[in-house]
């Protein structure tokens, strides 16, 4: 075989009708956004994951990276403008305080601010469910599945002729709540 032939061989493969190797591109990263299934994508927006530049204070995003963030029911029922932002405020402080985790500043989760001078696991697990008995004591009898279905479990309404009436029952209770907890900010017991 001639060099040329070994040459040509080694360039477009042992096939006829191959085209060789491929050419690098540079073209961007597909980012992995997780299961495309409908399922999996409800209530999931997909935004840019920026970073901030600490001089500038300016958010860029040079390679495009892309995020995928599920709202709440509670968030969604908030945009669409059937929750006040009160409502909203209230609702957040509900679920936060069921899932066990009373604020987001992750360096406030590292110690207990509740008057105690240790740090002990233990005793912030039991600091943040007595909260949430606390605060499960206040919904309103009338409002209790409604709450406890979209607030607690992060579920839609009850589709059907009494959607209204469900969504008119989470409103008052919210607000019930919200009215207690102000009362007992001002009595300094929350």
């Amino acid at each position: 075989m001639s060099k040329t032939k070994r040459k040509a061989k080694l360039r477009n493969g042992t096939r006829k009708g191959t085209f060789g190797r491929a050419k690098p591109t540079v073209a961007m990263m597909p980012w992995d956004m997780g299961a495309s299934g409908p399922a999996n994508r409800q209530n999931l927006i997909e935004e840019g994951a920026p970073t901030i530049d600490r001089d500038t204070g300016k958010e860029h995003n040079p390679n495009g990276v892309k995020r995928m963030r599920r709202h709440s029911w509670i968030s969604i029922y908030r945009r669409k403008g059937k929750l006040s932002e009160r409502q909203f405020n209230t609702a957040d402080q509900i679920h936060r305080a069921s899932l066990g985790k009373l604020s987001d500043d992750p360096l406030r989760a590292l110690f207990i601010d509740r008057g105690m001078a240790c740090d002990d696991a233990q005793a912030a697990a039991f600091d943040q469910r007595r909260a949430f008995h606390r605060i499960d004591a206040m919904i309103p009898d009338y409002a209790r599945p409604v709450i406890e279905r979209v607030v607690i479990e992060d579920q839609p309404l009850w589709p059907g002729t009494a959607h209204e009436r469900h969504l008119d029952r989470l409103q008052r209770g919210l607000d019930e709540i919200a009215d207690v907890m102000d009362a007992m900010r001002k009595v300094r017991k929350i």
